[in-house]
This record gives C-alpha cells, sequence and structure tokens, in this order.
C-alpha cells in the first residue's frame, strides 16, 4: 500500500466509478454522461481539498497496477471539504448530492473503499484497510470510524474481526448505518 499521488487520478477514477454509482443510484446512464462524469471524477480527485482528493487516497498495487483504493481522512476537514466541493459543482454546474456527516469531528474516517472489479475477494480491500488502519495510529489518532449499511453482514464481520466496534445506527441517503469506530 501507498498514498497516491497526482499520476494515480484516472486509475483511481475508474475504480472509484463502480462504487459512485453503486452508491447513487441516479448517477448517470448514457455513455456520453458516464465519459461527462468520469472526467468530472479525475478532475475532483486531482484536487487538494476534497473528501475524495488523492491526498486522501491509499492505493494497493499489484504487478503496478493499482487495483483497489481507500479514500480515509482527518474528519475534522469535514466542512472545509465540503465546501470546496460544492464550490467545484457550482463552478462547473455539476449538482452535487447533499453530503451529510457521518462521522465525529476527531476521527480518521475510512470515507470509500473500491477494489477493481476483477480484483475483488482476492484480500485486498482487507491489506488496504490494515495498512490505513495501522497509518491513523502511527499518525496519532486515538480511533478510526467508517459506515457500514445494516444489511451488509458480511461487511460488519470484516470489520469486526478488524475491532471495530459499531457505535450507533444511522439514518443517511436514505438507507440505515452503523457507525463503528476502533478505538487505539
Amino acid at each position: 500500500m501507498r498514498k497516491a499521488c497526482m499520476a494515480d487520478c484516472e486509475a483511481i477514477a475508474d475504480i472509484s466509478y463502480i462504487v459512485l454509482k453503486e452508491l447513487y443510484p441516479n448517477f448517470p446512464t448514457t455513455p456520453e454522461e458516464e465519459k461527462i462524469q468520469k472526467k468530472a471524477l479525475v478532475e475532483l480527485i486531482g484536487l487538494d481539498a476534497v473528501p475524495i482528493s488523492y491526498k486522501n487516497a491509499f492505493v494497493w498495487l499489484e504487478s503496478e497496477v493499482i487495483v483497489g483504493v481507500i479514500f480515509a481522512y482527518d474528519y475534522s476537514q469535514f466542512d472545509v471539504f465540503q465546501h470546496n466541493l460544492f464550490t467545484y459543482g457550482k463552478r462547473h454546474n455539476i449538482p452535487f448530492p447533499q453530503i451529510l456527516k457521518e462521522a465525529a469531528a476527531d476521527d480518521f474516517y475510512i470515507d470509500t473503499v473500491a477494489i477493481a472489479k476483477t480484483q475483488q475477494s482476492k484480500g485486498y480491500g482487507q491489506q488496504l484497510l490494515d495498512s490505513v488502519i495501522e497509518y491513523a495510529r502511527v499518525a496519532g489518532f486515538k480511533h478510526i470510524s467508517l459506515i457500514v449499511e445494516e444489511n451488509k453482514g458480511h461487511a460488519q464481520y470484516i470489520y469486526g474481526k478488524k475491532g471495530f466496534v459499531k457505535e450507533a445506527t444511522i439514518e443517511l441517503y436514505g438507507g440505515c448505518y452503523q457507525y463503528q469506530r476502533k478505538y487505539f
């Protein structure tokens, strides 16, 4: 695992786009709309202070090819990230969905985990998760957090094995999620 760099933006966008389509069912469906959104996603990932910036990305490589990415960051930056995201959207006439607070300000927060479709079920997600947990611990955070859908039992099991515990159930984006933390 390594921190992402600017040169990784396109590969990260390709992997992340699949997850974003799952999270936001109203994402574009025509090939032309997808092309526009993917271009915008590459640009967003290239920005400094947004949740999905390459600066908040950790990538897993297999044979020098990025096969997975985790976006994780100091959640105290949430308001700055949200402001920058909406400013970008207004400037480019891209309507972003409202981003709701998903964690506490003192969390190191795992926002998104994405593994290339052809590389899933090979343990890369767990290896990335372990690396990001260690990164947060070494950086001096007291805990790391994430949210997981209530109906994702397998994911909850994996996070539980990593030491995450359910702190609350929250409603976001029309669904129920578990807010989970791992304490160091």
